[in-house]
């Protein structure tokens, strides 16, 4: 039968025994590689009879990743293999989709090579597929803290002198006969005049008010400009760097303190 180290590996289907403490019944388990691509199924696991170890597991690829058939079972090392008993899964920790067809393919009665020993001829003149590695440097970079700025902030005065335009009203006063047809002398407004007419006694048979004339009063608006002086008040940014303050100009430009 086919061997792992020193010892020969069964199917665990054909032993109808539980694998040993430590180890795990993945059978039916999907197998998805280290890019997270979905592989297959665990078809069944090979074990070491005696100890019930398990040293491979036989992955029943899908199609799309078998280019036929007889390339369908892989044997997978155990020791690639990372078991996710929660969510029943398998992931090739160190096994791209694109290197699976660097594993050995399982055939029923054909030897598997074991850890570091060499391909030996197999009966029927068949190959045996041994996997070889290799490492690859893998530079990244990261960010890392250089020092920090320090940012508050202060308040400045400035004095303003602004013209503000102030209305206000005049009155000026006319007075002038009151017309003829006037007979109610009640005071009046039209528009922005108002009318009030003056009464004065005057000797008749019997003694009653003539209006003799009447106040116009108009209003008229004036514009004039005062001085209106004030403090104003904005903010300003005080930045602290790694060297020091960082004082910052009317236009926007740093100077280094």
């Amino acid at each position: 039968m086919n061997t792992e180290g020193n010892g020969p590996v069964r199917r665990l289907s054909e032993l109808n025994g539980p694998v040993a403490d430590g180890h795990a019944d993945s059978r039916g388990w999907e197998v998805h590689t280290a890019d997270g691509t979905l592989a297959g199924t665990v078809e069944d696991l090979l074990v070491e009879p005696g100890s019930m170890a398990v040293h491979f597991i036989l992955v029943q690829v899908v199609k799309e990743l078998a280019p036929n058939e007889t390339m369908r079972t892989l044997r997978v090392p155990i020791g690639h293999a990372d078991l996710d008993a929660k969510h029943r899964r398998v992931n090739l920790k160190t096994l791209s989709h694109s290197d699976l067809g660097l594993l050995p393919v399982d055939r029923a009665g054909v030897g598997a090579a074991g850890a570091g020993s060499q391909p030996a001829a197999q009966p029927g003149g068949e190959d045996v597929r041994v996997v070889l590695s290799h490492e690859e440097l893998d530079v990244n970079t990261r960010w890392v803290e250089a020092g920090e700025v320090g940012i508050t902030k202060r308040v400045e005065t400035e004095q303003v002198r602004k013209l503000v335009p102030v209305e206000r009203e005049d009155v000026s006063i006319e007075r002038r006969p009151v017309p003829a047809d006037i007979t109610d002398f009640s005071p009046r407004t039209e528009g922005d005049v108002t009318y009030i007419p003056i009464l004065v006694e005057e000797l008749v048979i019997q003694k009653r008010l003539v209006a003799h004339e009447e106040l116009v009063i108009r209003k008229t608006r004036v514009t004039e400009e005062q001085v209106v002086e004030e403090e104003l008040r904005r903010e300003v940014p005080v930045i602290r760097g790694p060297d020091g303050p960082v004082e910052v100009g009317a236009e926007g430009g740093r100077t280094q303190g």
